[in-house]
């Protein structure tokens, strides 16, 4: 279910993208990434917590999608219209195709605070849950 998960947000994202350039699940190191390819979206697989409720395995399972932007006027504002994309893309489908069973929500947002400049990186941690 974990890899459903995972394709269905990469497939939601490329699908109904404006602003960013690329979402992957191969992630790279940010050398790696050259300006041109951003705004760049990898889709990460984060911590999965189990719990046994009537005999069900209830997961709890965190996704996290780092961003890569590149922009030597204004970082933060190309930086936050990527977050914004992203989120409205996740909340048009919010159950995720049908492999959730509660809505997905967005546990944190985290970004580099300008410390990269002129690379922007964020962090959006998202929380689904499945039934195993």
């Amino acid at each position: 279910m974990r890899n459903n998960i995972i394709n269905y947000i990469v497939e939601l994202l490329n699908n109904n993208k404006n602003f960013i350039k690329t979402v992957t699940r191969k992630y790279r190191n940010i050398e790696s990434v050259r300006p041109v390819e951003t705004p760049i979206v990898f889709v990460i697989d984060g911590i999965e917590t189990r719990r046994v409720i009537c005999n069900r395995d209830l997961c709890e399972f965190e996704v996290i999608l780092r961003i890569i932007v590149y922009n030597e006027d204004n970082t933060s504002e190309v930086l936050n219209n990527v977050i914004d994309e992203c989120i409205s893309i996740l909340y048009s489908d919010k159950q995720l195709g049908g492999n959730t069973l509660k809505p997905l929500r967005v546990l944190r947002i985290e970004t580099d605070e300008g410390w990269l400049y002129p690379l922007g990186i964020a962090d959006i941690r998202i929380q689904t849950t499945y039934n195993n």
